[in-house]
């Protein structure tokens, strides 16, 4: 787990730097311990003894540091543009929403207060608060920040189970545009969260934009990415995922928008096509969504909800 840790941050420095295909040697603290007292102690058996003398080979040792050091290379691939074909709602997939099944919710519980801590909330409940950085056991999502310091445009996807680094999608135009109308987004916006369908080859991206929508009224979206074509295949409505994870659970996608002075709600999207197909008003904007078994478990500003599932 050190071993990759270290490559994943490894990875985003010298992702930040520019280069499009990167070889990263990486040894952990023990190897490179073994290794050293090998090298000292076969440094030593040169030396005659009582029982005889031992001549230690030098391009032994080093076939087998060549050897060890090639087990842990990996490529970082070369960055995927993806382009924005608009800002407004499409869906070019030829799909209809009315064609899949989708899941219901009904409220089964709601305690406010005049702040709810989510950090608290999830460790009472038992989650993990899902955001960027983090691994859904599959695969690892790191955002990047190549452009500036304070807009997440890029993301990396890896192996949780190896390490490498599967996709490296640049979604600047996503974010910032141009569309292909020519227009640009009205204020900064990045990525939030993302989640990848692995059995279709997709990947869900929530790009949004902190602060009143009136100063971004097309923002806050969640689009769809193909990863075999490396390109948008929908895109949601605006206004419907803001600072909170979103959950798909079979043909629904889960996510919920809010602000200051603004509604507050939960939606449920179909996953094939962005289109909404329902609606949950609640008391503050959402920030973490989980579920356990049949109950989905909200965290807004001031209110915990939990929700019982009907699919």
């Amino acid at each position: 787990m050190k071993k990759k840790a270290l490559l994943l941050m490894l990875s985003a420095s010298l992702i930040l730097t520019g280069c499009k295909t990167i070889k990263i040697t990486i040894e952990d603290d023990e190897d490179t311990q073994t290794t050293e007292s090998a090298a000292s102690a076969n440094s030593e058996s040169t030396t005659d003894t009582k029982e005889g003398s031992t001549e230690t080979s030098e391009s032994a040792i080093a076939d087998d540091e060549l050897e060890n050091n090639d087990e842990n290379i990996t490529e970082t691939p070369a960055a995927i543009t993806i382009k924005n074909p608009s800002w407004d709602k499409f869906n070019n997939t030829g799909l209809n929403a009315d064609d899949y099944p989708h899941l219901s919710l009904t409220k089964t519980k709601e305690e406010s207060q005049d702040w709810l801590d989510t950090d608290v909330w999830c460790q009472k409940n038992g989650f993990e608060y899902q955001k960027l950085p983090y691994s859904d056991g599959t695969f690892t999502y790191m955002g990047l920040y190549p452009k500036d310091d304070y807009s997440c445009t890029a993301l990396t996807i890896s192996s949780e189970s190896t390490g490498d680094i599967l996709y490296y999608l640049d979604l600047y135009e996503l974010c910032y545009g141009p569309d292909e109308s020519g227009r640009y987004s009205q204020a900064v916006q990045d990525i939030q969260y993302a989640v990848m369908d692995d059995n279709a080859n997709i990947l869900y991206v929530s790009i949004m934009h902190n602060g009143y929508s009136s100063e971004n009224p097309l923002s806050s979206h969640i689009v769809a990415i193909d990863l075999q074509k490396n390109e948008v295949i929908w895109r949601s409505e605006p206004l419907v995922s803001g600072l909170c994870n979103f959950i798909v659970d079979d043909d629904t996608i889960i996510c919920g928008y809010g602000f200051t002075s603004e509604p507050d709600y939960i939606y449920l999207l179909d996953k094939h096509t962005g289109d909404k197909v329902d609606e949950i008003s609640v008391k503050s904007a959402p920030e973490q969504f989980d579920i356990k078994g049949d109950t989905l478990y909200v965290a807004t500003y001031n209110t915990a909800y939990e929700f019982t599932i009907q699919r």
